[in-house]
């Protein structure tokens, strides 16, 4: 595949979105990939966590859905813990968040627009669904990638 892409590299721009899980498999893919293509490394930064918890807001609102102060600092947290780990993978794992924060507070038999403190505190940092959230990200990047 990669030698087709190469041959028909006038017509493409190819994007690349490598997240590895250190600077030696990164390094290594970029070797590989250098044989076939010019290769223009550019690193980007995860937008500040105010524009990501406003993602989360915009996105609650699409179902009438709005948090209230205390909810609102929780769900940051939970954002900040997301993502500092080093498997985060951007607006993905948001939407996966958003999705499951839609669902539960859909899943109640008389929903609530306003998500309280006492909802969200199940979205906290040191929530289950917090560490299963990172460990399943965790494991959906090692899964076939192993190196040993």
């Amino acid at each position: 595949m990669l030698e087709y892409l190469a041959g028909n590299i006038d017509n493409l721009l190819i994007i690349f979105c490598i997240a590895a899980q250190n600077d030696s498999d990164t390094r290594n893919i970029e070797r590989i990939l250098s044989m076939f293509f010019r290769i223009d490394k550019v690193i980007l930064d995860l937008p500040d966590v105010e524009i990501l918890l406003d993602y989360v807001k915009n996105h609650l609102k699409k179902y009438g859905l709005s948090l209230d102060s205390d909810s609102e600092g929780i769900i940051k947290q939970a954002i900040e813990a997301l993502c500092k780990s080093k498997d985060f993978d951007g607006y993905k794992t948001l939407n996966m968040l958003c999705r499951d924060i839609v669902y539960r507070a859909f899943a109640v038999e008389k929903p609530k627009k306003v998500i309280t403190k006492k909802f969200a505190s199940q979205f906290s940092e040191e929530s289950d669904y917090m560490k299963s959230t990172i460990i399943n990200i965790k494991e959906k990047f090692a899964i076939g990638f192993r190196g040993n």
